[in-house]
């Protein structure tokens, strides 16, 4: 199973820290269970924020691309500030559950600067809090 994680940012993050991140976790991951897991990232371009268009145009915009980059059949996680608290390990058993029923991708969404827009929050399957910080 892929696990992908979709984020709005202005900045390339190639040799970056979060590569070192990816291929550490890929190999905290390899062999878990007898699951086998690849990590990806891709990042999309924010779209004009105020005052070129307004928030919700903003959100629009960058929902579209974002569903635009996800297969029908992909999962979606979409990691929000009004989603639901969760704990590491129910994360993981989720995770866990979508692989044993033959998930092929679960894609984890951070949004850009004004959030999601509400085609995204319809799409999602799940809808996670990381934290009451927004980053």
């Amino acid at each position: 199973m892929t696990l992908r994680v979709i984020s709005i940012s202005q900045h390339s993050r190639k040799n970056h820290w979060c590569d070192n991140a990816c291929q550490e976790y890929t190999s905290r991951l390899a062999g878990y269970d007898g699951a086998k897991f690849a990590i990806e990232e891709l990042v999309l371009k924010p779209a004009p924020g105020p005052p070129r268009q307004t928030d919700e145009q903003q959100k629009q915009q960058e929902g579209k691309a974002l569903l635009d980059s996800i297969h029908p059949s992909d999962k979606l996680i979409i990691l929000d500030e009004r989603g639901k608290s969760i704990s590491t390990m129910k994360l993981a058993e989720e995770i866990q559950k979508l692989s044993d029923d033959g998930t092929r991708r679960v894609n984890f969404c951070i949004g850009g600067a004004s959030g999601h827009s509400d085609e995204v929050r319809s799409r999602a399957d799940y809808l996670i809090k990381v934290s009451d910080l927004v980053l």
